[in-house]
């Protein structure tokens, strides 16, 4: 069966890619034969797994590769969500044309190992490494004016201990220092706005941390009512 879709999708390349060299060209193209093989080199079944599974409805067809729209309107999509790799997006089309913040970052070098956890976790909206042990720490202080109003469950990243969140702020860092030293800082701030849905409010968060946060507990302290004991003694 596969072997008979793919026959099939050869066919209709061939066909397409020679109506183009027989069509009149009163007009310069701007996209001519636009990747007619981009189904063939998706083909692979891993392929169409995670950030890259929608394609697979609105790239059905090769008539589709050869349309930059279709593209354009996946980058939209896909842009400022949670878990997206950017740069596994380097081999697609439009990609350069489509804006500038994501022509930029992928100027970058690749994220990766902790920071690349951080990067794909800020589209969520909260400080990934926040946890409730740090408001409830504020209210038994009488301080109240720490708690903001999005904190009500915990961060991606709130379970792991203490080393952890360190080793992931340095990683992270690391890769943001290299970042603005190639774009500067201003058009970093632009790369995680646009394509991350992070301002910077966010990412000071993360890069420089308040003292409160760097006293994470696994779990919030447990209030345990007391009890009594009765007994009961036979005569």
């Amino acid at each position: 069966m596969a072997e008979q879709i793919l026959s099939l999708l050869l066919y209709l390349i061939l066909i397409l890619t020679a109506f183009w060299f027989i069509s009149p060209q009163k007009k310069p193209r701007s996209h001519p034969t636009y990747h007619l093989a981009c189904l063939l080199e998706d083909a692979p079944e891993s392929s169409l797994k995670g950030q890259f599974y929608p394609l697979a409805t609105p790239l059905a067809t090769p008539i589709a590769c050869t349309v930059p729209q279709v593209w354009r309107g996946f980058y939209q999509q896909s842009l400022a969500k949670p878990d997206i790799n950017y740069w596994q997006w380097r081999s697609m089309p439009e990609k350069e044309q489509f804006c500038r913040e994501l022509r930029e970052l992928l100027q970058l070098n690749p994220a990766r190992g902790y920071a690349k956890e951080i990067l794909e976790s800020l589209a969520l909206g909260q400080d990934p490494f926040y946890h409730l042990y740090w408001d409830l720490k504020a209210i038994a202080n009488g301080n109240f004016n720490t708690i903001g109003a999005n904190k009500i469950a915990y961060g991606r990243f709130a379970q792991r201990d203490l080393r952890t969140h360190q080793q992931m702020r340095k990683d992270f860092r690391q890769w943001h220092l290299q970042a603005c030293q190639q774009l500067g800082k201003e058009r970093v701030k632009a790369v995680y706005r646009l394509c991350y849905g992070a301002d910077w409010s966010l990412i000071a968060q993360i890069l420089y941390p308040s003292p409160r946060s760097l006293a994470v507990r696994k779990s919030p302290p447990i209030l345990i009512a007391p009890t009594i004991v009765i007994k009961v003694f036979r005569r």
